[in-house]
């Protein structure tokens, strides 16, 4: 029963989490009232009829789920009230904030959690993230300006400008509007000028009390560490923050699966409980009190296990209280109180009520990939344990030694092997290295690197320790840096990953049935079957356009272009996204959604023109992908070796280098691709510098026109007026799909281009609340008064539109994937304005 009311409680949470809308919680009040009224009823008559007792297990499992649910919806309409309102955003705000976590000291700029504090304007919520950037550096040769260092618990009065959480929506991209919304974060903000320090509270909460703790044993660790090279990965270790590590070090732990031992995860904290338990075990059965023994007065075992949990508790709280940990805490919490009620409980029953308490303390937790990995990684390890052999023979230490060793490995691979589904459908990539560098990884991980970490964290704090945690973390690292050698070698093999595709749900369900199935105890008749049904969720291919026909994603890259079009055997990527910062839209989005769309290379790669928000993920693309063509209105081939010395990251040579001019055209699958601007004499001219002064980037554009059996597609770049005028005089440019020249500005798409284009949507590649303010609102007229449906990425996110012989249809991902706490854009703005 425990197991099925534990199984109702996460289903509750996880079906609300899946709704676009809430619902009034008091509407499933009823509801919860006539499943409670019928297992009354089943339980007084069950005693003659023992075959209701299946009903009430559904029955019993239906009330959890719905009480779930009721208390979900409960919880989120609270987050969802304390909203920012369209009113206060992109605007200046005076605001008093008290910092209640660490601030991740990024380069340029330091982010850090706050509680608003009174007085208030309604509208503005109390959780927020703010962004505060370092002040500029001041020329030469005056003194630069020093950094600010937040700490939690200080207050701060400073002018913010503030905006709703707003991730980009695109295939299997990533959930950010999900993950802010679960860290109870509801509006960002920037600060403008220099704030003014009020008051330092370091106690001011419980919570803010652990943070400041935390940032100070973090600043403990760097003094100790120093430069090394895996300095934020052992701080990682030790107190779980991650942001310091660099993005090549998660790249390398992705692609051989040992992402999990780098966060502070279930093993760790029960590797750490556990030590304290047989310290606290092997003490009372030598301490005596009064010439009698300590375990004459208390039983040992329930000291052991109150230290083991108390233990896990405070170093979870250092670790940040993250999903694994507190399932973990939870799990370890439930065998303690067994122990201490001497209370007989199995596994499954542990992990069901970690589960449930979880989910009732975080209902968002179900949103996250760990609260599913960790579950199910501990669900298989018991599995495999159940068929393991159980020898009552006794061995030499040198032969318990070797099987302990023998077993190790067995559930390692047997772990990596029952993961691989579950992996594929999370993060299309398998990895092949896991076992080899999990091998590796794990026991000096878990056995050396955590435990020294942990040792240079205490020291490093404790005064006239700083000697002995500087020497305890050079240990560390050293033993972190050999045990990385292997790894990187491991990760730097082709083979030691493989992407699929992404399944529907269900060939993914179908794998974990065969999952459970092959990892039944021997003598289940034909167990290898269960293995054959986890192998079309790992060959699945997504289904192809026919001849003639296309499909096309536009994609959310913010204020930046990316467009990739399918026929029937080729994938053609136009434009590649903006750069920001340190990544690039090839990073955060192409190459995922590629990924997952099973495009595993590229037969056609244009890109309009040189500028950042177009070919800003050029370089990034070409390191990943084979691409057979690439065309371009500039010098590709410099500019990707300027950035390959920018980097140090080589990139993959295409077949072909090729420039865009007018007049060239081709033909792929029935679907014929014409290039319409810009003319071959500016083509030739381009490297020229007289000719380089006379035109922009933006003029020179590739202009492409796609021509299907069925419907057709202008993607026109960043030209202007005057280059829509010429393209009018020398080609047609009616089409079907037209994506707004340069985003929607004011100068392009002239009254004429638009009349001709004739089209039935007409697209905006844009940012939310975009400097530019793009698209502009006279431009958006005159599409909408041509007849076409507008479509906005920052409104809708990726559009798909797919050609066949039946009709051109069109999906916003947005609209399709909604959740509740995504907040609906352009409906707000058309209310305000209205009001206004």
């Amino acid at each position: 029963m425990i197991s099925m009311i534990s199984a109702g409680i996460v289903a509750g949470a996880s079906l609300t989490h899946r709704l676009g809308h809430l619902p009034e919680s008091h509407s499933l009040i009823p509801a919860v009232l006539v499943f409670t009224v019928c297992l009354v009823l089943i339980k007084i008559f069950q005693r003659n009829r023992p075959g209701l007792s299946i009903l009430m297990r559904a029955l019993t499992c239906l009330a959890a789920l719905m009480l779930s649910m009721c208390w979900t919806i409960e919880r989120a309409q609270q987050r969802l009230n304390d909203m920012l309102d369209v009113s206060h955003e992109n605007v200046v705000s005076k605001l008093t904030v008290r910092v209640t976590s660490m601030a991740q000291d990024d380069a340029g700029s330091q982010r850090f959690e706050a509680y608003v504090l009174d007085p208030i304007a309604q509208g503005i919520p109390r959780h927020i993230q703010v962004v505060w950037q370092d002040p500029a550096p001041a020329p030469a040769p005056a003194p630069a300006p020093s950094r600010i260092r937040v700490l939690p618990g200080q207050s701060w009065h400073a002018a913010v400008v503030l905006k709703r959480p707003h991730g980009a929506t695109n295939p299997y991209g990533f959930d950010y509007e999900g993950l802010m919304f679960q860290r109870n974060i509801r509006a960002i903000g920037k600060i403008r000028g220099t704030p003014r320090l009020i008051t330092d509270a370091p106690t001011a909460t419980f919570g803010v009390a652990v943070a400041r703790v935390r940032h100070h044993m973090r600043e403990a660790m760097r003094r100790a560490l120093g430069p090394a090279r895996y300095g934020p990965v052992m701080i990682a270790l030790a107190i779980g923050d991650q942001d310091s590590v660099a993005a090549g070090d998660w790249e390398v732990f992705n692609r051989t699966g040992i992402t999990h031992l780098v966060s502070i995860s279930g093993s760790h904290v029960t590797m750490i409980g556990a030590m304290a338990g047989m310290l606290v075990l092997w003490l009372c059965k030598r301490l005596r009190v009064r010439s009698q023994s300590l375990c004459e007065r208390v039983p040992a075992r329930t000291v052991a296990a109150l230290a083991a949990m108390l233990t896990a508790f405070l170093y979870c709280l250092l670790a940040g209280w993250g999903v694994p940990a507190r399932r973990t805490f939870l799990m370890l919490a439930v065998v303690a109180t067994a122990i201490v009620a001497r209370v007989p409980v199995s596994l499954p029953n542990v992990l069901g009520i970690a589960a449930a308490a979880v989910t009732i303390m975080d209902p968002w937790s179900p949103i996250s990939t760990g609260f599913w990995l960790s579950f199910m990684a501990v669900g298989v390890l018991f599995l495999v344990g159940q068929s393991a052999p159980d020898e009552q023979v006794q061995h030499t230490f040198l032969k318990r030694l070797l099987r302990t060793l023998i077993q190790a490995v067995r559930l390692q691979w047997w772990m990596t092997l029952a993961m691989v589904p579950v992996i594929a459908f999370l993060f299309q990539q398998v990895s092949f290295s896991s076992p080899l560098a999990n091998a590796v990884a794990i026991p000096a991980m878990t056995f050396i690197v955590t435990p020294l970490a942990l040792l240079t964290a205490l020291l490093a704090v404790i005064p006239g320790g700083m000697i002995l945690a500087t020497a305890l973390g050079w240990l560390g690292h050293l033993a972190l840096s050999w045990s990385m050698r292997p790894v990187q070698w491991l990760a730097q093999a082709s083979w030691a990953t493989q992407d699929v595709c992404a399944v529907p749900v269900s060939w993914f369900v179908l794998a974990i049935v065969g999952m459970v199935w092959a990892l039944q105890s021997p003598g289940l008749p034909a167990r290898w079957a269960g293995w054959c049904l986890m192998l079309p969720a790992l060959v699945w291919q997504p289904d192809r356009p026919r001849q003639g026909d296309w499909k096309m994603w536009v994609m959310d890259v913010g204020q930046g272009a990316a467009v990739l079009i399918q026929t029937e055997q080729n994938n053609i990527l136009i434009d590649t996204g903006q750069r920001s910062g340190k990544t690039d839209s090839a990073q955060r989005v192409l190459i995922p959604a590629l990924r997952a769309l099973g495009v595993r290379g590229l037969h056609q790669l244009i890109v309009s023109h040189a500028d950042t928000d177009h070919a800003g993920g050029l370089h990034s693309l070409m390191q990943k992908f084979k691409i057979d063509e690439v065309n371009t209105s500039f010098d590709a081939k410099n500019f990707l070796l300027r950035q390959t010395m920018l980097t140090g990251k080589a990139f993959i040579p295409p077949g072909v280098f090729a420039p865009c001019a007018s007049g060239q055209f081709w033909e792929r699958d029935g679907v014929r691709f014409s290039i319409l601007h810009p003319s071959a004499e500016s083509t030739r001219l381009m490297t020229q510098t007289d000719q380089t002064r006379q035109e922009s980037p933006n003029a020179r554009s590739c202009v492409l026109h796609v021509q299907g059996r069925h419907h057709s597609v202008l993607l026109p770049g960043d030209i202007g007026v005057k280059q829509e005028l010429m393209l009018m005089m020398n080609h047609p440019v009616r089409s079907d799909v037209v994506v707004m020249p340069h985003h929607g500005s004011h100068t392009s798409s002239s009254i004429q281009f638009v009349e001709q284009a004739d089209a039935q949507h007409a697209v905006a590649q844009v940012g939310y609340l975009n400097r530019f303010g793009h698209p502009k609102q006279a431009v958006l007229k005159r599409w909408a008064s041509s007849g076409a449906r507008l479509w906005r990425t920052d409104h809708h996110g990726a559009i798909f539109f797919e050609s066949t012989a039946s009709m051109l249809s069109v999906q916003s991902l947005r609209l399709t994937h909604k959740r509740y706490w995504h907040h609906e854009v352009g409906i707000e703005r058309v209310r305000m304005r209205t009001n206004q």
